[in-house]
């Protein structure tokens, strides 16, 4: 037994695990890549039920000794990096970045293990590999052993307490078949079998149409191929190679109601810029022209085929008798009534035709025109009598609104999935090599966390930012309903300096009596590490309202902390004291003054925990797209630029 060293920092592996159904994929694009013709995942499960180990099990070609030291012992080490087919069936290649053995531990579990046999020489040689999820720069590699095991490899993630979000759904299948699908269709001997499913997108797709993308000569030719399907599926842009290998995936954009369909993107240039594609939707300078080129030709394909059928499906409605208006069109005014009403009709074709009964289909018409005339009155006729929500739904909806609205529910839950989206992407900032080295302290980090003060706490309300200890002081005393003087002495620490804070967050406590908590954060950006200099810094702060005694009030409580990515030896040694709390570094005052060093890891770590439970009831799955998706809508100004130095000072 040996041990393989990456040579990376620790938070770019852990940005590297990410959903389990991305996890799962990896494995098997891995499979794949190594000419496996039968791919068999496995889910072990408890006596309860739950999943506690998934195992990948593959014949392909096995990884040798020398494979394993070069694919381990670097990030980026593996043999397809310089390939452009796979080493014995000449099959288009997923991976060359060799990072998916990291992204496996997305589908949670404490260990990542790997047992490969491979062809050395006309020997089979086996070997083990593990790699733990408490330190992911090492893994343990076993010294080869002669056996008689078939070629190929098992990959296993163990160690699975909480059930992997989405890989038990009923849509996984369809899920997988649409990131395979171009895949298998092409290299037909592919077999991959999910808990006992087989994945065969040729089952499920309703059709297949091929299309040219023109966004100019220098982004080179382009094609899109859109797929069909029979079921709802989650509709995506896929970013892939020339030879139609799904590289990333992105929302699709377009609107193309009542059809649920998937589509490929396929370009030389996207392997070219495989490294940029996480910021693929943000204006980069050759994939957005090309990305924005495909989603018009997808419009312009589905506004044809839409207005196509929608034709066909009025026409048989008439034919039937049910269409619910009789005579034309009386004027300008009705003309646009009713082609408004054939849109939301169209959309909801499916349901209306899922039965043969003519008075069914002419009960759901005519309600659909009772909701398109009287207003949103007529929604839980919907409900009844054309989406079919099951009884059981629809009783639990009744109960729920005669104590909050639909607004709310809508509201509270969008809100949710906004903060489970921004953790993921606050990670990405912070811990991206590219993006943490472009990240800007005060005009970037500074500006994203003092919009999502909930990060620090629900009792938290941002009080002040970037201010002096002054205005720390006017602010405080405005909570506590004091009189604020503007002109008083000014707030000095012990060198006599001003100092400015960069966040003051303000929060009350209901326990015997009203209490304000007051949180002052100082941010540094991850390529700072908390050493002694950055703890005197905090300290100074912390010290300066301890000596003056306008702050001098046992209503208050005063947190202040020292937030960045690494703490050195000392910061370490300090945040780790008998009889403290954990990061807590010194606390004073009985008790009412802290001062604490804090990683960005347990911060977010905390905050994501919080937000578990409710996470778990809603069943959402947290994306890369749909975290970069919520940073551009709600801090897009304040975003960096993968690639651009951090220059300010």
């Amino acid at each position: 037994m040996h041990r393989l060293s990456v040579s990376v920092q620790e938070d770019h592996l852990q940005s590297l695990v990410r959903s389990p159904l991305l996890g799962l994929a990896e494995l098997i694009w891995n499979s794949l890549d190594a000419d496996a013709d039968n791919v068999e995942v496995t889910y072990e499960r408890s006596v309860l039920g739950g999943i506690e180990a998934v195992r990948v099990a593959d014949d392909g070609h096995g990884m040798s000794p020398a494979e394993i030291e070069d694919g381990f012992g670097h990030l980026g080490g593996s043999w397809k990096r310089l390939a452009e087919h796979s080493k014995t069936k000449g099959r288009s290649l997923h991976g060359r970045s060799g990072q998916g053995r990291w992204r496996a531990l997305g589908i949670g579990g404490d260990r990542a293990v790997w047992e490969t046999v491979a062809d050395v020489d006309g020997q089979r040689l086996l070997s083990r590999i593990e790699i733990n999820r408490a330190d992911l720069r090492d893994a343990d590699v076993s010294e080869p052993v002669k056996t008689d095991r078939p070629i190929g490899t098992v990959a296993s993630v163990e160690g699975i307490s909480e059930a992997p979000a989405g890989l038990l759904a009923d849509e996984t299948p369809l899920a997988l078949a649409t990131r395979f699908a171009l895949h298998l269709a092409k290299y037909p001997s592919a077999r991959i079998k999910v808990d006992g499913r087989t994945i065969d997108p040729s089952q499920a797709w309703e059709s297949v149409t091929e299309l040219q993308v023109e966004a100019g000569e220098k982004h080179g030719p382009a094609a899109l191929t859109v797929i069909l399907w029979k079921r709802e599926v989650e509709r995506k842009l896929y970013l892939c190679d020339s030879e139609g290998v799904a590289l990333h995936e992105l929302p699709a954009g377009v609107q193309a109601p009542g059809l649920h369909f998937t589509a490929y993107l396929k370009s030389p240039l996207i392997r070219e810029l495989e490294g940029q594609l996480l910021l693929a939707d943000l204006d980069q300078e050759h994939l957005s022209p090309l990305i924005e080129a495909a989603r018009q030709e997808l419009k312009r394909h589905f506004d044809e085929l839409s207005a196509d059928r929608a034709r066909d499906v009025i026409k048989n409605w008439q034919a039937e008798e049910v269409y619910p208006y009789v005579e034309p069109p009386a004027d300008g005014v009705e003309t646009v009534k009713r082609q408004l009403f054939e849109v939301v009709a169209y959309a909801a074709s499916a349901v209306v035709n899922s039965t043969k009964d003519r008075r069914a289909k002419r009960l759901s018409l005519s309600l659909l025109q009772q909701a398109m005339e009287n207003g949103p009155t007529a929604l839980r006729h919907i409900l009844d009598e054309v989406l079919k929500l099951p009884p059981e739904q629809v009783k639990e909806l009744d109960s729920l609104l005669e104590h909050t609205t639909l607004a709310s529910v809508i509201t509270a839950s969008r809100r949710i999935a906004d903060r489970l989206e921004f953790l993921r992407g606050l990670e990405y900032l912070l811990f991206d090599t590219e993006m943490k080295k472009a990240l800007k302290e005060r005009s970037q980090l500074h500006k994203i966390v003092r919009n999502e003060p909930w990060l620090f706490g629900e009792e938290f309300a941002l009080a002040v930012d970037d201010r002096s200890l002054n205005q720390v002081l006017a602010q405080h005393l405005k909570l506590l309903g004091d009189e604020v003087v503007t002109d008083d002495q000014p707030v000095l620490d012990s060198d006599g300096r001003h100092r400015i804070v960069d966040l003051m967050f303000a929060g009350s406590m209901e326990q015997r009596r009203q209490r304000r908590e007051h949180l002052v954060v100082e941010l540094k950006r991850p390529s700072v590490r908390i050493g002694s200099d950055e703890l005197t810094q905090i300290e100074k702060y912390a010290f300066a309202v301890i000596d003056d005694p306008r702050f001098n009030t046992t209503e208050v409580e005063w947190d202040f902390w020292i937030v960045s990515d690494e703490m050195d030896g000392y910061a370490k040694q300090k945040a780790n004291q008998d009889g403290l709390s954990q990061g807590v570094t010194w606390k004073g005052r009985n008790d009412a003054v802290r001062i604490r060093a804090v990683q960005w890891g347990e911060l977010i770590e905390d905050a994501r925990h919080r937000l578990k439970f409710v996470q778990q009831q809603l069943n959402y799955i947290v994306t890369d797209e749909g975290a970069m998706d919520y940073l551009r809508r709600a801090h897009e100004q304040f975003l960096p630029q993968a690639g651009s130095p951090d220059k300010e000072s």
